[in-house]
């Protein structure tokens, strides 16, 4: 996977959570709350901060698809793109780490 299409991944799953805040009455707690809309946003951010400087990888694994996966509706589309930029972040780092 090249660089360009996961930071396109990223970023279009930031603009998606952007958009839900901006657009949806959004609960302060629970699934899909302001409260874990933000935290995913940041940790977006910090993989495209991490790619953006060539770093291997964040501190922590965030492990986002497995909350969205336990705890928002199965048809959510702003789910599916959060967790395939998380994962393309995750392969690319891994491809990164063999090559180097």
């Amino acid at each position: 996977m090249k660089k360009e299409q996961v930071v396109t991944t990223i970023q279009q799953a930031v603009d998606a959570l952007d958009d839900h805040v901006a657009s949806v009455s959004v609960p302060e707690s629970g699934p899909m709350s302001r409260k874990q809309l933000e935290f995913f946003r940041e940790q977006l951010l910090d993989m495209l901060k991490c790619i953006q400087e060539n770093r291997q990888s964040l501190s922590t694994r965030t492990m986002m698809g497995k909350i969205i996966i336990d705890s928002w509706p199965l048809n959510s589309i702003l789910g599916e793109m959060i967790i395939k930029a998380e994962q393309n972040f995750w392969d690319y780092n891994q491809l990164s780490k063999r090559k180097s």
